[in-house]
């Protein structure tokens, strides 16, 4: 699939991106009023946009289910976790990206990534949780020093959250620390379920009145790459989908909720022409 290329200059710096439209996207912006959802998708280092892209094949689970793709290019092909820069261009990529397929300046977006994509997707939604209303990465989480930032530089929001583990060892301390950090910020008391697929063993904790305030801790199952559209495809259909923030609350960053799209609640568009019958009669009556 055809990727489109753009760029913005952040700080002086010329930063490139790549995008991934549906080719039905005027249809699908008139179909669903509240317009076509974003999904930014973070490659690991040493990789590019492109390499992400086709890996991970998020382009082929946006065909299939509606949504838009953002592949941002790191600097040398390695992100400067923690950068204000990086924060900026994903911020000016994003952006350029709604205003390239005429989608609204507050449509939806949820951060995606791989390996030190994954860290900086969790560190994004940490830091800056008004970009997405869900995170999910896959092979790590955010970098120690972001469970060390001040208060005011973690800004208070419930963040639907995804860790996806490449293996079954015991959780390292980044990671207890991060499903900690996303438990809390989702009010999730407790172990809610488990769930197995062909590609993930799943655990949840959520909020217990509200099942989109949640954090899931999978591991891949043997033989399941990372970097697969089986992955991609789960995380769209059993937590991007489904999570929508609602911006009405500012002191919390809005609240998430269950999202019911048109698609979602698998609605049929019908139409049907009434006539009056019979004629005569009618004409009897307006006499």
């Amino acid at each position: 699939m055809t990727l489109e290329r753009a760029t913005v200059t952040v700080n002086g710096v010329e930063r490139s991106f790549f995008m991934y439209a549906p080719a039905n996207i005027a249809e699908l912006r008139e179909y669903d009023a509240r317009g076509v959802r974003i999904v930014i998708s973070l490659h690991d280092n040493g990789q590019d946009g492109q390499m992400n892209a086709d890996r991970t094949r998020w382009s082929e689970v946006a065909d299939t289910h509606g949504f838009i793709v953002l592949f941002p290019n790191a600097v040398d092909r390695t992100w400067n976790v923690g950068s204000a820069d990086e924060l900026a261009f994903i911020n000016a990529a994003s952006s350029a990206m709604k205003t390239r397929f005429s989608l609204a300046s507050n449509a939806q977006m949820y951060l995606t990534g791989i390996g030190s994509g994954a860290a900086y997707a969790h560190q994004l939604a940490i830091v800056a949780p008004e970009l997405a209303g869900a995170v999910a990465g896959v092979g790590d989480v955010a970098p120690a020093p972001t469970f060390e930032l001040p208060a005011d530089q973690r800004p208070v929001s419930a963040m639907a959250a995804w860790i996806v583990r490449t293996n079954s060892a015991p959780l390292s301390l980044n990671e207890i620390k991060q499903v900690a950090y996303w438990s809390n910020a989702n009010g999730a008391s407790g172990v809610t379920g488990t769930d197995s697929t062909p590609a993930l063993d799943t655990v949840t904790y959520a909020h217990p009145s509200n099942e989109v305030q949640a954090v899931k801790v999978s591991t891949l199952r043997a033989g399941v790459r990372g970097e697969s559209k089986a992955v991609s495809e789960q995380i769209w259909t059993e937590m991007f989908d489904r999570t929508i923030r609602f911006p009405d609350h500012t002191g919390t960053n809005g609240t998430l909720h269950r999202n019911e799209s048109i698609a979602s609640m698998k609605l049929l568009e019908n139409h049907k022409r009434f006539h009056q019958w019979p004629p005569a009669l009618l004409d009897i009556r307006a006499c």
